[in-house]
């Protein structure tokens, strides 16, 4: 999920600090749209509609009625979302240039941030009454994984452009090395309304999000973020120019909401609980991935 194409922008200024232009400044603030994907089902009770786990008691696979013909009628909705923005800034030092084309040094550092959150809703109502649920019965469950990643890193890299008439053509190269931040909120509740004159209570947990691993996690690891991007473009004035590009920007380490459900879940938690106890699943996983962006760009800057 949220690998769907989506848009975003980039601003980027700069100044030279001399009239030679050899040393200059540049800083840039990126944001990428949000994704968000999602999936619903839902039956009045002539489905058969479950959500899979693992029974670690029974060793073996098993899963959670949302409907099922005569006994229960149910929905449920999983909504996954997905945003990203960076930015930094940089120092410019020239290494060689001539009255067509320069290269340049450049020092810096580089900031980024991507958030998921998914979130899984049921909607469930008894059909037919057993001893401890009376038919009408209804229960809202809810879990929620969420994570947020901050990357900060040094920066080292190169930049080039050549001039050819009113045509122009160049790429930059750039590692960061740094840190990034891993945060992962895991929560979960049930609400249990019986039938009138009853009166409703919240639990803690839903069917991923149990006791044994709700809460806030954080992770700080080493991560590397390299950066390449090329561009062609053509002068319009000496200030003006338009440019098409390509750009590839990856994150060595991640947290994604996804990865950190677990799906072994000890049935006893689920609630209201049995109290009969047994292993503390699900637990937090604390996985990790990779993470990369690329991305079409068109644009138009200004020079004066």
């Amino acid at each position: 999920t949220n690998n769907d194409f989506r848009n975003g922008f980039r601003l980027t200024a700069g100044t030279w600090l001399d009239d030679d232009r050899a040393f200059g400044l540049e800083g840039d603030f990126f944001f990428l749209g949000r994704s968000r994907q999602g999936f619903a089902a839902s039956s009045a009770g002539t489905d058969v509609i479950a959500r899979p786990f693992f029974d670690p008691l029974a060793n073996a696979p098993v899963a959670e009625l949302v409907s099922f013909p005569g006994v229960l009628a149910g929905s449920v909705v999983a909504d996954s979302r997905s945003n990203a923005i960076g930015g930094g800034l940089n120092a410019l030092c020239n290494l060689c240039c001539d009255p067509c084309g320069r290269v340049d040094w450049v020092l810096g550092y580089r900031y980024f941030q991507l958030r998921d959150e998914l979130t899984i809703t049921e909607d469930l109502t008894a059909l037919t009454g057993q001893t401890r649920v009376p038919a009408g019965s209804r229960y809202l469950i809810t879990d929620r994984f969420k994570t947020t990643n901050d990357f900060h890193g040094a920066v080292v890299g190169l930049s080039g452009e050549r001039r050819s008439g009113n045509f122009f053509y160049g790429g930059k190269a750039t590692v960061a090395l740094g840190g990034v931040s891993q945060r992962t909120e895991i929560s979960g509740q049930t609400t249990i309304i019986p039938p009138a004159p009853g009166v409703p209570q919240t639990l803690p947990g839903g069917l991923l999000a149990q006791p044994s691993n709700i809460g806030t996690y954080t992770t700080d690891r080493f991560a590397v973020m390299p950066e390449v991007g090329v561009r062609a473009g053509v002068y319009l004035t000496d200030h003006a120019r338009v440019y098409a590009g390509y750009n590839f920007v990856y994150l060595s380490s991640v947290a994604r909401a996804g990865d950190q459900i677990d799906l072994r879940v000890n049935p006893n938690q689920l609630p209201p609980a049995n109290g009969l106890g047994g292993p503390g699943l699900p637990a937090f996983p604390d996985k990790t991935t990779d993470f990369w962006l690329q991305g079409v760009t068109i644009g138009v800057e200004l020079r004066y």
